[in-house]
């Protein structure tokens, strides 16, 4: 049987549910039970806004332990990440959006409204303001 790196990160919260799995520059730490219910609490989200498995959902984010939650949320529940570099121009963005066509997008609050993003509109958008109280 063939593992996924969610299975890594199930195989981490029975090991050592409250060692630190991520920092981000901004100060957020998750254990790696934590990174695991950050990601559960994406998937609702995700599947609130529609989302079913093989779907594309568009990341745009620089690095951060919640766009970490939100690659784990994707390959938890099938779905497919597209993530895309929050500092890439509007244009990038947008030819990303245009060919991944994805059934929802994920951005932080500050990049809402994006030009790329709106390039083709996504069924549903996730944002931070969502998720990460």
């Amino acid at each position: 049987m063939t593992l996924g790196v969610q299975d890594y990160l199930a195989d981490q919260v029975v090991a050592r549910p409250d060692v630190v799995a991520i920092t981000d520059s901004t100060g957020v730490t998750l254990t790696y039970a934590g990174l695991d219910a950050a990601s559960d609490e994406v998937i609702e989200l995700l599947r609130d806004a529609g989302v079913q498995p093989a779907d594309r959902v568009l990341l745009l984010s620089e690095n951060s332990a919640a766009a970490v939650a939100v690659l784990f949320a994707c390959w938890k529940m099938g779905a497919r990440a597209v993530p895309v570099n929050a500092r890439q121009t509007a244009t990038e963005v947008a030819r990303v959006v245009l060919h991944a066509q994805p059934a929802a997008e994920r951005a932080p609050d500050c990049y809402r409204g994006r030009a790329g993003c709106a390039a083709r509109p996504a069924r549903s958008s996730v944002h931070d303001d969502q998720c990460f109280r």
